[in-house]
């Protein structure tokens, strides 16, 4: 336990802070100081000349890996390094002492960074604090290279670690930011602040956003500069009207503390949301962020977009500006989700058009955000601004289509497999990568498509090109890749579900390693050395055969099929996550390892409705049925694994999950209490009602129009019905499946008179991370509880006969 909780000694190293440039092949990365190694950027015939921006630290005595976190959490870091892949160039482009403030001894601590266009300037984020998921709260600083002049942005009297989303303009001159829900801009060269918005409140949001939407959608920075550096276009969400969930803070201070949360249940009100374009110059300058009021004449003038509908019951998740136009783009959803606009609007007017709407019978996924690491509109437009990609399931299988602005969709894959993520783009060359895997839905793999087909606009399957995979045949797991601009080369990531991350660089099409990044050779020796047992992929029918759930066991080592071994099953279930995979789990992985060692067979099923590539019916067909469905599938695949491997006790079974799966793992024991014997539920969402409006809604439709599948969906509806032993924990400060749900669950428990056992974690978030030991005990917990409960002998099996 130690050894996977506290120890390093099976913690993977990761290489996560490459940035690449805005063209070509190049990429920045921090790296630490007074280390050697020959991996990283470093590998190769290395050009160490630096660039004469000033610095101590000599690039062959550096090597490029992931920023070492100190105990607050932030980045211990020796320079900022320049890498060209093309030419396997590297040097150092920002030294540390270049990062330590006026009148202190030690640079600052780096949690992220971003350079200024032209290269001259670096943008600074330090001292960051958590906001919900992420640390997005913190102090900004920039530094003039050449000038080796470091200032902290905010105003003389800005409060430490208040500003958000610190991005430069276009043009360089310029920092855009967020503090205290209004928007600002700070002259670079001047350092005058200029206020953009001045109504930010508790509840009026400018440039970030509301609980829900970062949570469901994970949208985070609010704002988007123009490509002109003129004006930014922003979100602003209104919250007035949301009620408020109240957690309690009982453990940092004399006195309780409350701490409100606007939070729209299913079926409530939710926030509105509205798109503002402001002009950056002709405000009041003012020397102090802090010093804003209510006074329009220090706040620029705002053309708002104009959407029509109440702003309360659709979204608008999503936002960018169009390549070379003065044109806004993004995703408008209605309250269902089952249909999505694609909307372009004229910033300086406010009217709209929209250009492509898709739609679904149960529910629209969003396009992916994730492009080159950054927030984005996730409508990827080609140079010409009159093209983007679109990810469909209109067909019946996730396609990846060009659309034109004028209406004609052309798909680029055939309706046969499904695409799961657009990857990148080589306009030069033609191409669009994506991920998928037509053949085995556990992995990942790197395909090409020409971006121009033979028929444009044709749904005619032979005028599609052919697919080409990039990734190697003999490299089977789970690839995810970060394309450089040019789309000649890739940051790529590989593992397998017994092999740890490694991260190269790799030329595309070819896929030759260029740079090894992090290969985690030393954890994996390790783990080759521990013999652990390796999981055995393989599918369960159910329906006589109809239809097959895909699942992985893990053995004990020396499994003697004469025996009888318990069963833990590991369960999520839900539309948000796959979890039999074949990738690098971590720490929750290595625990069922160290369970399977001490001679528990571990067992993951995916029931259809989790989001594994099988088609748009797999994924879709429990819409309204959250909680019924999913539970069925599970019971099912179990019996029927248990009749067909007699080695599997059918007296010692039990069930965990976390979030979703402690829902799931809440509905096993209760509506199937003869097969499930043991069930420990991390964090659940015991009645749906009490959950969020966007996800709930999503897959389950409004409460007013499905109250049948929101009774017989949620797990506190069948409490009665336990029999086993049951473990609930949860963190009292979770603000995402809230402790007062499991409160609820327990008055329903004692009612009926069950008894169960119950740990809570006071002031702990979803994640129960917060504060010393915290891991490390609640697994112990676990552990325990199934010790106790399931515990791990075997026994002879009983001759028939």
């Amino acid at each position: 336990m130690d050894s996977i909780f506290v120890g390093k000694q099976y913690r993977a190293e990761s290489f996560s802070q490459p940035r690449w440039w805005a063209s070509g092949s190049c990429y920045t990365a921090l790296i630490k100081s007074g280390t050697t190694g020959t991996r990283g950027v470093l590998s190769g015939n290395i050009n160490s000349t630096t660039i004469n921006y000033g610095g101590s630290i000599g690039i062959n005595s550096t090597k490029i890996e992931n920023v070492e976190k100190s105990s607050s959490g932030s980045g211990s870091v020796g320079a900022l390094v320049w890498h060209d892949v093309s030419t396997n160039t590297t040097k150092t482009y920002v030294s540390s002492d270049l990062l330590i403030p006026p009148g202190h001894d030690t640079p600052l601590s780096v949690d992220d960074y971003a350079l200024s266009p032209d290269k001259s300037r670096l943008l600074i984020f330090t001292n960051s604090r958590k906001v919900w998921r992420k640390k997005t709260r913190g102090d900004y600083w920039v530094l003039d290279i050449t000038a080796r002049d470091l200032r902290q942005l905010g105003g003389w009297n800005t409060k430490p670690s208040s500003l958000m989303f610190a991005t430069f303009s276009p043009c360089g001159n310029k920092v855009a930011y967020v503090m205290g829900n209004n928007l600002y801009v700070q002259d670079v060269h001047t350092f005058k602040i200029t206020a953009l918005t001045s109504d930010g409140s508790n509840d009026i949001i400018n440039g970030t956003f509301d609980w829900v939407y970062e949570e469901e959608f994970r949208l985070r920075k609010g704002f988007r500069w123009a490509p002109d550096s003129k004006s930014i276009a922003f979100w602003q969400m209104d919250q007035s009207g949301v009620r408020v969930v109240n957690l309690i803070n009982n453990t940092d201070h004399l006195y309780p503390q409350l701490i409100p949360i606007p939070y729209p249940k299913a079926g409530e009100q939710n926030p509105s949301c509205r798109i503002g374009v402001v002009t950056v110059e002709g405000g009041g300058a003012i020397d102090d962020a802090n010093a804003v009021s209510d006074n329009d004449s220090k706040v620029n003038q705002i053309t708002w977009i104009h959407v029509p509908g109440d702003p309360r019951h659709h979204y608008i998740a999503s936002l960018d500006w169009i390549p070379g136009s003065n044109e806004l783009v993004f995703q408008r959803l209605n309250r269902l989700q089952n249909t999505v606009h694609v909307v372009i609007a004229d910033t300086t007017t406010g009217k709209i058009k929209i250009v492509f709407t898709d739609r679904d019978d149960a529910w629209i996924e969003l396009q992916s955000a994730a492009w080159y690491g950054e927030e984005s509109s996730g409508i990827r437009f080609l140079q010409g601004g009159t093209e983007f990609l679109w990810l469909s399931e209109r067909n019946g299988w996730k396609q990846l289509f060009l659309v034109n602005i004028k209406g004609t969709c052309t798909p680029l894959t055939p309706p046969t497999f499904d695409v799961t993520e657009v990857a990148g783009l080589d306009e030069e060359g033609g191409w669009a990568y994506y991920i998928a895997s037509p053949e085995d839905p556990l992995r990942r793999y790197l395909y090409r498509t020409k971006l121009k087909q033979q028929s444009e606009g044709s749904d005619d399957v032979d005028s599609i090109a052919p697919q080409e995979r990039i990734t190697p045949a003999d490299m089977p797991g789970t690839h995810s890749y970060r394309f450089s601009r040019d789309g000649k080369y890739a940051i790529h990531v590989y593992s397998t579900f017994s092999s740890p991350e490694l991260t190269d660089i790799v030329r595309l099409p070819d896929h030759k390693t260029v740079n090894v990044l992090a290969d985690n050779s030393d954890l994996r020796a390790r783990l080759l050395k521990g013999n652990l047992p390796k999981p055995e992929f393989f599918r369960i029918p159910i329906e006589d055969g109809r239809v097959e759930l895909d699942a992985y066991i893990l053995h004990p080592p020396s499994l003697d099929k004469k025996k009888k071994y318990p069963v833990l099953l590991y369960v999520y279930g839900e539309p948000a996550m796959q979890v039999v995979r074949d990738m690098w789990g971590g720490r929750t992985s290595l625990w069922h390892t160290m369970l399977a060692q001490q001679g528990y067979c571990v067992v993951s099923i995916d029931n259809r409705g989790t989001p594994s590539p099988r088609g748009r019916e797999w994924r879709k067909c429990v819409y309204r049925k959250i909680g019924i469905h999913a539970p069925a599938d599970q019971a099912v695949a179990t019996r029927n694994l248990l009749k067909s491997r007699p080695y599997l006790d059918s007296d010692r079974v039990a069930i965990w999950g976390w979030s979703g799966g402690g829902s799931m793992s809440l509905n096993a024991i209760f509506r199937h209490p003869d097969l499930y014997h043991t069930a420990m539920s991390v964090a659940p969402v015991p009645n749906q009602r009490v959950y969020d409006t966007i996800y709930q809604e999503r897959y389950m439709g409004l409460p007013s129009d499905n109250v049948e599948g929101y009774r017989d969906g949620s797990p506190i509806t069948h409490a009665r019905n336990l029999k086993g032993n049951l473990l609930i924990v949860h963190g009292t400060g979770d603000d995402n499946c809230h402790y007062a749900g499991t409160e609820t669950l327990i008055n329903e428990l004692i009612q009926h008179n069950k008894q169960f056992s119950m740990f809570s974690y006071p002031n702990r978030s979803h994640s129960i991370s917060e504060g010393s030991n915290t891991t490390r005990h609640l697994f112990s917990l676990l552990t325990a509880f199934l010790h106790n409960n399931v515990p791990p002998n075997t026994a002879d099996i009983e001759e028939k006969g």
